[in-house]
């Protein structure tokens, strides 16, 4: 049974501080990403990258099981209206979704001076279509996901005296879905099904299934499975980390034993990858918690660093390419961009969040970062 009262749904501030870190996974996977373009292919700083592409790579997924976790928290067992859910998760997602690729797609045309109202107009609708451009793939999942989440919703709670066998199932389907695309490359294959099912996988909330599902339990759970972190972080903690050293490995039998392309050996995609990400989504939630028990972690500022946490994740494209546009001018040796990787994500990450903190600031600048103002209490919220 659920073990959660249906009046006693106290906000969940690890939540905030959840999306916290895995932001700052985001921006130092997006800052290695730049700085890898910089370095001499086949020199060792190039390869060092390469191969340790993935290890941070389960901040995807995580932003998936925070979905999950903070929508079924909210609505299990409350019957919502879903045409009122789903304006307001619309609304908050769309007009960043719509601002961003507006302005960053115009920008990118005229660095590249290639700006004219036709190309513009014909790469606008193919962007907004897609969500191919800017890191924007994952407003345009959760997009799909706002949509069934009713039914996914109904199955968690129809499911209700067996989600052990619920989890179990989702993470046996997300082995063979990754298995599909890892080995059996079906966007290229033949087959008419499969062509089908995985032609737009990196956007298809169905290749994100696992997760949810992982959230969604956990909200149902959440003081049993809060128990268990406690007891358990140590260990849960040391295997994710032991998980993530080990994708160094894996991209070597990727590329020397398959002989995968650069691309296809750090796909998330992967099943050793679902490994280390429930390991390390789970683990950085009980950090999360314990961080929350500490003295000195201030709540209000966890609470809106964790809300600007969009802002962040829908500007970064501005700072990394201006950090992009920095590197050219440079010639160093492939090393001294290894080197300078902490350096350029503090002055990344730093600048994203001053810009979005003076975004949540201004009236009419905060619906663009999907947040409001509450005009009672004067505190920043998400939708």
């Amino acid at each position: 049974m659920a073990e959660r009262e249906k009046h006693a749904r106290p906000y969940l501030y690890e939540g905030d501080l959840l999306r916290l870190l895995l932001i700052i996974g985001v921006v130092l996977t997006h800052t290695e990403t730049t700085l890898t373009n910089a370095t001499a292919t086949g020199s060792v700083s190039h390869l060092i990258f390469n191969s340790t592409h993935t290890m941070l790579h389960f901040t995807r997924m995580g932003f998936v099981f925070v979905t999950g976790l903070v929508l079924t928290w909210q609505y299990f067992d409350r019957h919502p209206n879903w045409v009122t859910f789903w304006y307001r998760r619309y609304v908050r997602i769309g007009i960043p979704y719509l601002v961003w690729n507006t302005v960053l797609l115009a920008g990118l045309l005229a660095i590249h001076q290639r700006l004219t109202w036709t190309r513009y107009a014909q790469r606008w609708l193919t962007t907004i279509s897609h969500g191919n451009q800017f890191y924007m793939y994952f407003l345009f999942m959760i997009a799909q996901l706002y949509l069934i989440f009713p039914i996914l919703l109904w199955i968690v709670e129809k499911t209700r005296d067996h989600h052990r066998w619920l989890i179990g199932v989702s993470f046996g389907l997300q082995l063979l879905l990754t298995a599909v695309i890892k080995y059996g490359h079906p966007t290229t294959a033949a087959h008419p099904v499969l062509g089908l099912i995985f032609h737009h996988y990196g956007t298809d909330p169905l290749m994100y299934q696992l997760y949810f599902v992982m959230g969604a339990v956990t909200a149902v759970h959440y003081q049993r499975i809060s128990h268990w972190l406690k007891v358990h972080l140590k260990a849960l903690s040391w295997l994710a980390v032991g998980l993530s050293v080990a994708t160094i490995g894996l991209y070597w039998v990727n590329i020397n034993v398959l002989g995968f392309a650069n691309h296809d050996a750090q796909s998330i995609h992967q099943p050793f990858v679902v490994l280390l990400d429930v390991a390390a989504i789970m683990a950085l939630l009980g950090v999360s918690q314990w961080g929350l028990r500490r003295s000195w972690v201030t709540i209000p500022i966890v609470h809106r660093l964790g809300q600007l946490t969009f802002g962040i994740y829908l500007t970064q494209s501005i700072f990394l390419t201006a950090l992009a546009g920095l590197l050219r001018l440079t010639a160093w040796p492939s090393w001294v961009y290894l080197v300078i990787v902490p350096l350029c994500f503090v002055a990344v990450f730093g600048t994203i969040l001053i810009w979005s903190y003076g975004l949540s600031r201004l009236k009419w600048t905060r619906p663009i970062i999907g947040l409001k103002l509450d005009s009672e209490n004067k505190m920043i919220k998400s939708y």
